[in-house]
């Protein structure tokens, strides 16, 4: 019988050791991570919303890298034939306050328009082939709410993690507006009030749907009110201008630019596979019922 659990131990490791060998680098990730992201965004659309809490801010970009926490690469865009996109949409002004630092602008999800639900999303997208100049597209390349023309319909583009912004960055409430800026899931400050400018935004997030849902859904991060978040984030803003880093000619930006450039990690936990998790733990299994068995010679 030892000789038979034994084999099954190796046979569970040999599993294992298979599963990493074929999976694509991008599935296998396991840990805390920091998401390098290049993004731009917009303030006009082809898409007609309402005027209560419309959407006022939209954008598209790239993931560029997944680094481990001490900086070391773990995935880099293209690495096993995978490139991450992503389109964020559905943000609305809840309060824009001037400070003496420009404004503090507290956003939510947008209700006041076809598509809009009450949540600002972030969708990112899986393919096997990369989109060129993805700082120089067309604001008007917009197909409708969650849609960009090449990208979300991009030929064996696939959802690979849908993320809803949620609650608690913000903790105190202004009482010199008539609303409450704690239910705000998305804070920002910036020199102006109007894109493009300068600052910074931070927000939560919550791992909703996609392909790689459950390896990142780990509610690695804790939130007032005994809540979890999968997904910090903290970006600067920046014109995009190539002064800037950004990709459109500096001086006025032109119509067809978008007007913003966001980047800066966001952080995250991801759990292994299922798959990956059953193997380990049968393996685990086999090698304690071997050294029970051991002990009692």
């Amino acid at each position: 019988m030892k000789m038979h659990i034994k084999a099954l131990a190796v046979a569970a490791m040999t599993a294992v050791a298979s599963l990493a060998a074929t999976a694509a680098p991008l599935d296998t990730l396991a840990g805390p991570y920091n998401w390098k992201l290049q993004g731009t965004t917009s303030e006009y659309s082809p898409v007609a919303y309402g005027t209560t809490l419309a959407e006022s801010t939209w954008g598209i970009g790239q993931i560029t890298n997944i680094n481990k926490t001490n900086g070391d690469p773990a995935w880099t865009s293209g690495l096993g034939g995978d490139y991450l996109y992503f389109m964020l949409y559905g943000i609305a002004d809840l309060s824009v306050i001037p400070v003496s630092s420009g404004f503090n602008i507290f956003n939510v999800g947008c209700t006041g328009g076809v598509g809009c639900d009450g949540k600002i999303h972030v969708d990112i997208y899986r393919m096997s082939s990369p989109i060129s100049s993805i700082l120089q597209q067309d604001p008007d390349n917009r197909l409708g709410f969650n849609g960009f023309n090449g990208l979300t319909n991009a030929a064996g583009a696939s959802l690979y993690l849908g993320l809803e912004l949620m609650p608690g960055k913000v903790t105190v409430d202004d009482p010199s507006t008539l609303v409450d800026e704690r239910t705000a899931t998305l804070f920002q400050n910036a020199n102006a009030n109007t894109l493009p400018t300068t600052g910074a935004g931070t927000f939560f997030a919550e791992a909703t749907s996609g392909s790689g849902m459950a390896q990142w859904n780990s509610n690695g991060f804790a939130l007032p009110g005994g809540l979890f978040a999968d997904f910090d984030s903290n970006f600067t803003l920046k014109p995009n201008l190539v002064a800037a880093g950004g990709a459109c000619p500096n001086g006025s930006l032109p119509d067809q630019c978008f007007l913003g450039l966001i980047n800066d990690p966001v952080q995250s936990n991801a759990i292994p596979e299922p798959g990956s998790l059953a193997l380990v733990g049968l393996a685990l299994a086999a090698f304690g019922v071997i050294r029970r068995r051991d002990n009692k010679k």
